[in-house]
């Protein structure tokens, strides 16, 4: 069963339901970065717990391990504003990378 959850933590199929605006964010950056470094940046934050590579959130539900805390603090301060916030942090992609 541990194999079948880790297969479940690396998909984000589930995302555009429960956060839409964050499946927003990341097509954007998809666009800007390329797939493979959004991939890239979600397993290692979300399939293997790294911080700062990804973090997202929006309304109640969050993703990822954030660089520190002062973004999630930043998105409860907006989202006690404007409820339906999203905010996401990922990693800039290096110059040169390669998948």
């Amino acid at each position: 069963m541990e194999n079948g959850n880790a297969k479940k933590k690396l998909s984000w199929s589930w995302l555009p339901d429960f956060m839409p605006k964050v499946a927003g964010l990341i097509q954007e950056r998809r666009q800007q970065d390329g797939a493979e470094w959004v991939a890239h940046c979600w397993r290692e934050s979300v399939g293997q717990g790294k911080p700062g590579f990804f973090w997202a959130a929006e309304g109640a539900v969050a993703i990822g391990v954030p660089v520190d805390a002062q973004i999630v603090v930043m998105h409860h301060q907006l989202a006690g504003k404007a409820p339906g916030t999203a905010t996401m942090d990922m990693a800039r992609k290096p110059e040169g990378w390669a998948a």
